[in-house]
């Protein structure tokens, strides 16, 4: 099975890098691809995304929801990761990733624990919330 890794962006050149290095394992050598919508960038975001090989698209700010469907209207793989920018996969699950989908079958999705990082201004705390996410699914 291949993966398509959907992204929407808009300045994003500071958290490129390390996220699309995160799932090259995952696209290279014909396993995948990388779509990114971007929303009219004015710094190195599409130069960026095109030296990872991403397919890059430019469409005016839709809204969240809108800009992340268009994304993932653009997958043309068998299988989907919708990521933000500033989202990396750790080894070990883009590892996991790799293995699942070399034995998917009848599977319809896979839940992707994540922890969302957060910090209260004016305040000296911060801390992690975690939840788990459907972000990846197979064509129906």
């Amino acid at each position: 099975m291949k993966l398509s890794v959907v992204l929407i962006t808009h300045n994003e050149e500071k958290n490129l890098p390390r996220t699309f290095e995160s799932v090259m394992p995952l696209v290279r050598d014909g396993k995948g691809e990388i779509i990114v919508v971007d929303s009219g960038s004015t710094d190195r975001t599409l130069e960026i995304a095109q030296t990872y090989g991403a397919k890059v698209f430019v469409e005016p700010w839709k809204g969240f929801a809108a800009q992340k469907n268009s994304a993932m209207d653009k997958a043309s793989m068998d299988w989907v990761l919708q990521l933000d920018a500033d989202e990396p996969l750790e080894l070990e699950l883009a590892s996991e990733i790799e293995a699942a989908l070399k034995r998917v079958s009848e599977l319809k999705g896979f839940w992707i624990p994540r922890k969302n990082f957060f910090s209260v201004a004016g305040s000296s705390t911060a801390g992690f919330i975690p939840i788990l996410s459907c972000a990846s699914y197979g064509a129906v």
